[in-house]
């Protein structure tokens, strides 16, 4: 059986721990409502910059986009975004496991392929794993800005117009809510836009006067489509962290809460059993010297 002093110590590590989760529950809330905002501003942004762009491809069906190029893919590119720490529940170990089980897949169909880690959890696991994969490449942080997603993008963009990929995936965690967030693959390159009747009241196509060209609108908008959906996915990989980490700091502190209320309680019942042992051993020296 723990000694008082034992059980004491283990009161003041357990309740230690409790406030370093606690403040980091909180860290994770406020850092969930920043990108929270930011996704929110960005978004409408995004998918307005798509639509103009669709609705300049389908206006001349004639005309398209090198980067919407489909071909027979020999070589598939993967960009992993996983976190730079743990701590954050099921978060890293849903989105290795989907990187797996997607390089597990090109492989068996006799695919190259090239790995691209963003956050240091990812990159540990490409180097432990999938070091034949070009896995071994310098990787951003997991919450890099608009300036580092642009540069990946720019670099996956030069690949794919030069034949070195065929294809490029996005494998990311998807914010659904705060307690549940999904792994994702999505595609990435070749640009896909959401065909005509694929909604359930399509629009008009609106009718542009364009200024320049058609051809050199598409040149400078389908490079920025790219940018903006990396960006994003950056943006909602880090959401679906910081939620994922606010829920499990949040059961760490509870689990802490109710730890802490069954040590007092022992510590309090052998504490009342030592005060009952010495009365039991002061009246029986009391008895003796009668």
């Amino acid at each position: 059986m723990a000694s008082l002093k034992e059980i004491k110590n283990r009161i003041n590590a357990t309740s230690s721990t409790q406030k370093v989760t606690s403040a980091m529950r909180m860290v994770a809330s406020a850092n969930l409502s920043r990108v929270q905002a930011r996704i929110n501003t960005f978004r409408p942004y995004q998918e307005a910059y798509a639509r103009i762009l669709q609705a300049l491809l389908a206006s001349a069906p004639d005309t398209d986009s090198p980067l919407a190029a489909t071909r027979e893919v020999r070589h598939a590119t993967l960009v992993a975004l996983a976190a730079d720490s743990g701590l954050c529940g099921a978060f890293n170990a849903n989105i290795l496991r989907l990187l797996d089980e997607q390089a597990g897949t090109l492989r068996q169909a006799g695919i190259g392929l090239t790995l691209i880690p963003i956050g240091k959890k990812a990159a540990e696991h490409a180097r432990n794993t999938h070091t034949a994969d070009n896995a071994d490449a310098p990787c951003p942080t997991a919450h890099a800005g608009f300036d580092t997603a642009k540069a990946l993008a720019d670099r996956l963009m030069r690949d794919f117009l030069d034949g070195k990929t065929d294809r490029v995936m996005l494998l990311h965690n998807h914010y659904v809510n705060n307690v549940h967030q999904t792994p994702a693959a999505v595609q990435l390159l070749p640009l896909a836009f959401e065909q005509p009747g694929e909604t359930a009241t399509p629009d008009p196509a609106p009718d542009y006067l364009l200024e320049p060209g058609r051809d050199e609108l598409l040149r400078r908008l389908a490079p920025d489509i790219v940018h903006n959906r990396l960006y994003l996915a950056m943006l909602d990989s880090s959401l679906a962290e910081y939620a994922a980490r606010m829920v499990a700091m949040q059961i760490a502190t509870d689990n802490a809460d109710d730890l802490l209320s069954d040590l007092n309680i022992q510590y309090n019942k052998q504490r009342q059993q030592k005060i009952t042992n010495e009365l039991l051993d002061i009246v029986g020296g009391a008895a003796a010297l009668e």
